[in-house]
Formats: structure tokens, sequence, C-alpha cells
């Protein structure tokens, strides 16, 4: 895994659980309407199901549920993680980029709003930024290995 990769895992968990949150609420959606019964379609008598539709709906909503709690938990810990190996870079602009860009998941225009400086500027800066941050990764990766 690249520096790069391992800053975008943030973005990617909270996408995550951007998607099932929406599932969710279509499924909570879906259990919530009222669907009129097809009257003009011959019922066949087959085995029962184990739970009605509606039932299924509301079970598959609190598995999503359930997952959604276990990744917040995932990503709160992997952005405290995230958040010390950023703190290593020596210049605390540098480290505010990065954790703003990459922890806080802001546009280019919201940081260099914060950091009083051109968006330009703030591009170079965040170039340096990865390149230090890069040496410090692919040093913490060796020593856990």
């Amino acid at each position: 895994m690249t520096a790069r990769e391992y800053l975008y895992t943030i973005r990617d968990l909270t996408s995550e659980i951007a998607n099932k949150a929406l599932k969710s609420n279509m499924l909570r959606d879906m259990a919530a309407s009222v669907s009129s019964p097809e009257l003009d379609v011959d019922r066949v008598c087959s085995t029962p199901q184990e739970c009605a539709p509606l039932e299924n709906l509301i079970i598959d909503a609190m598995i999503i549920d359930k997952e959604i709690s276990i990744l917040r938990k995932k990503l709160m810990q992997q952005k405290a993680e995230m958040l010390q190996k950023i703190m290593l870079v020596d210049d605390c602009v540098l480290c505010e980029i990065l954790s703003m860009r990459y922890v806080d998941i802001l546009s280019w225009d919201v940081i260099s709003d914060r950091v009083n400086l051109s968006q330009s500027h703030v591009y170079r800066l965040h170039r340096q930024a990865l390149d230090e941050f890069e040496k410090i990764f692919q040093q913490t990766q060796k020593d856990s290995a």
C-alpha cells in the first residue's frame, strides 16, 4: 500500500458508510410504504415463507445499520491512527493541509481559505507534504514488518 492509498482509506470508508446509510433508508422507506394487493393475479398456495416481505425489509435495514455502526467505529480508529502518522511530519502547515484533505475530507477551496493561502500554493505545499509523509509512511511500514 502506498502512502496515498493509505490516506484515501478514510474517504473510502466514509463513502461506504454513506452508501450503506442510503440503502438502509431506502429499505425503511419501502417498509413504510403501503402497497395494494394484486387482485388480478390468481394466487397459488405455496410453501409459506419464514418471514413476510415487510419483515425482511426491516431485518435487512437493521443488519445494514449494525454494519454502519461497525464501520463508524473503524473510521474513528482509522482517523486517530492517521492523525498520529500525519503529526510526524515536521512542518505544522503541511500537517494541517494533510489533515484537512485526508481526515476532514475538505475541498481545495476550503483548505486554501482556512490556511489563508492561494490554491496554487496549497497544491505545492500538498505535494511537499505528500513527499514527506511518503517517507514517514514507508519507514513505519518497514518498522511494523
